[in-house]
């Protein structure tokens, strides 16, 4: 089944819970404060050390950024959950909208579509019962939430169809964006 809320995505019991990541997957790093780095500063400070210590062991991949990238956009790295109440963590990186023009929105929304597939692929092949997820991309990368969420949920149910005893639930904060999910799965 699928899932809505607005619960705190680290509260929620999942097998794999998916972290909306910085191609870095430096997170928040160890020492930044309590209410800073939205959804990828929550999971670390849940997770603990450990988890940045882990994320900091996946070798960085050749890249022409001026920062250090450990998953491209468009792709997913796993980790332990450590302190968290999830097994895994799934490291997902949207791509970003950087002021593009339609036809290039065209393309970061297809890339985006690939994530999405994956991730529910990967989803449906492993043991995991459940899975918990927030909007990939929608604040920090500026992709429009109209479009993600559409996607998002379009996969969701292709993969909820092939693997009915799976539970996948949205965490959605904002009431303006959850609203927009619950138009699309016709909550009420």
């Amino acid at each position: 089944m699928i899932f809505l809320t607005n619960e705190n995505i680290t509260d929620i019991l999942a097998d794999i819970i998916v972290n909306s990541a910085n191609p870095s997957l430096g997170g928040i790093g160890p020492d930044l404060p309590d209410g800073v780095g939205g959804v990828d500063g929550a999971i670390h400070r849940a997770a603990g050390i450990q988890l940045y210590q882990a994320c900091m062991n996946i070798t960085p991949i050749p890249s022409d950024k001026p920062y250090v990238v450990r998953c491209p956009e468009g792709e997913y790295r796993i980790t332990a959950g450590f302190n968290l109440k999830s097994r895994l963590v799934m490291h997902a990186v949207a791509p970003m909208n950087n002021d593009l023009d339609a036809s290039d929105m065209e393309d970061v929304l297809l890339k985006l579509d690939k994530l999405y597939k994956n991730i529910f692929n990967y989803y449906a092949l492993s043991s995991a019962r459940s899975l918990v997820m927030p909007p990939l991309g929608t604040r920090s990368f500026g992709l429009p939430i109209n479009e993600s969420a559409k996607i998002a949920i379009d996969n969701a149910q292709i993969c909820i169809k092939k693997s009915p005893q799976k539970d996948i639930i949205f965490t959605v904060i904002r009431d303006d964006e959850r609203n927009i999910y619950k138009k699309l799965l016709n909550f009420s």
